[in-house]
């Protein structure tokens, strides 16, 4: 059994003290000007690298793992999420204001990218490619930002709903509405085809540290298609979600069943299709659920553990039983635990090709002319790179096993809160349940975004708050 220490976390996020802070709307804060910072073509490349390090996935976590119920409070967890484990955050909570910040700050960032760096002239073929790349990588996280607060902050299922203010310019003049579900759906996926277009070539090196061209931790037209993939399933449009996951598995195949373990060592890149990557000295996502001092923070629920097998890989990689810093016996979360050498950090997998293989076989059974045969086949094909001693199966009620293969699968890594609303399913944390269409599923527009921005309103509050 490996070890697991961390120290405990003391809070979910800092909450932010912002108050009264437009952040949609962030004006440079340069010594600098502007279009002398962006003088070139490598500092055009040194404001893409300043989008990969904001664009964290442990805020994402933070919020969406302990509102979900694969995980339960730890016996050490000061009091970190809270609110969001007991789902009575507010408009006013720091959770929620400063997940809307994160994002915008990532869209702020790659407005400021799309809007100089195209006054930039390349000296030459090389530079031109290279910009061309860096725009297109702006455009994706532009795209991925927006996303991830539409379905946060908005019920994605409806097009006529309320979204989220879709900021397209850097110095956004006048105050933002909130833009109709279905107009954002469409902006994301215009900014993703405009990033495809840029990406044709092979990502140039970006950073200082020589890393290789095709490496998962720049954006590729791998990712591209993986995100739309994404966007496709949660919009619906069945037929696009299986078309675009086909791409992205042509191009990065699933991890096989001697690869998952090493894969959650970061000695592997298996099945990863963009990866963040995190060096010594970045933030933790394990430290999220297990302490430095192996103080158990948050614990993985009964009922997310009785999903696996005992011949189920996955299992001892994910989950382990220990004990904490008191030396009492508990479970504990491993997933995220990496190398012991430094505990909690691990590379940031936004993409694998298991996710898009699930949205295959979602979009193959959801689509007007399903083809469940070729469903089933590659839900076994999944399993069996799973589950040792696999034997194929025909299943009849599908649905019920793609929700629980995506639970298996993709377990802490963002998606069971989604998943709950869009598959309308019940979630129970030790003996209390929570419906799929509950008000509190869908966050609160922060009550700072509305103080400051005159174009949303008090009565442009999401429902319940």
């Amino acid at each position: 059994m490996k070890k697991i220490q961390s120290i405990c976390i003391a809070a979910l996020l800092a909450a932010f003290a912002l108050a009264s802070c437009n952040y949609t709307d962030l004006d440079p804060t340069d010594m600098v000007g502007p279009d002398k910072a962006f003088g070139n073509v490598q500092n055009v490349h040194k404001a893409v690298v300043g989008i990969y390090g904001k664009a964290s996935l442990r805020s994402k976590l933070a919020v969406t793992e302990y509102i979900a119920d694969d995980c339960v409070q730890g016996g050490d967890s000061g009091g970190a999420g809270t609110d969001l484990a007991g789902w009575v955050y507010t408009a006013t909570s720091g959770d929620v204001s400063g997940l809307w910040s994160h994002y915008y700050g990532i869209i702020n960032q790659a407005n400021r990218v799309l809007n100089y760096g195209p006054k930039v002239k390349p000296l030459n073929a090389g530079e031109e490619t290279s910009l061309q790349v860096s725009l297109g990588t702006a455009y994706f996280f532009r795209a991925y930002a927006h996303f991830e607060l539409l379905c946060f902050f908005s019920d994605f299922s409806d097009d006529d709903a309320p979204g989220i203010p879709y900021v397209s310019h850097y110095h956004v003049v006048g105050n933002p509405p909130r833009d109709k579900v279905g107009a954002c759906y469409e902006q994301i996926m215009t900014d993703l085809t405009r990033a495809y277009d840029m990406l044709t070539v092979a990502v140039p090196d970006l950073a200082a540290d020589n890393k290789a061209a095709n490496s998962t931790a720049y954006i590729s037209q791998a990712a591209v298609d993986a995100l739309r993939a994404r966007v496709s399933l949660y919009h619906k449009k069945y037929t696009h979600a299986y078309i675009y996951a086909s791409n992205a598995l042509r191009a990065v195949g699933i991890a096989k069943l001697d690869e998952v373990q090493n894969l959650w060592l970061n000695k592997s890149n298996a099945g990863t299709i963009f990866k963040l990557s995190r060096p010594a000295g970045s933030s933790t996502i394990g430290t999220l659920f297990v302490g430095r001092d192996y103080s158990s923070v948050f614990r993985p629920s009964n009922e997310l553990r009785a999903q696996f097998s005992e011949k189920d890989v996955r299992g001892p990689v994910f989950f382990e039983y220990g004990r904490d810093r008191a030396g009492s016996p508990v479970w504990m979360v491993t997933k995220w635990f990496g190398d012991a050498s430094d505990i909690g950090r691990l590379d940031e997998k936004l993409f694998r090709a298991e996710e898009m293989q699930l949205i295959a076989i979602e979009a193959l059974m959801m689509r007007e002319n399903p083809d469940l045969t070729e469903a089933n086949r590659l839900l076994n094909e999944l399993r069996a790179e799973r589950i040792e001693g696999y034997t194929a199966q025909t299943y009849p009620g599908l649905l019920a096993e793609i929700i629980k293969e995506r639970r298996c699968e993709l377990v802490w890594e963002g998606h069971r809160l989604f998943d709950a609303r869009r598959l309308k399913v019940t979630m129970s944390r030790e003996g209390k349940t929570i419906s799929a269409d509950d008000y509190r599923l869908t966050l609160p527009i922060p009550q700072a975004e509305i103080d400051a921005n005159s174009g949303i309103s008090e009565s442009d509050q999401n429902y319940g708050y």
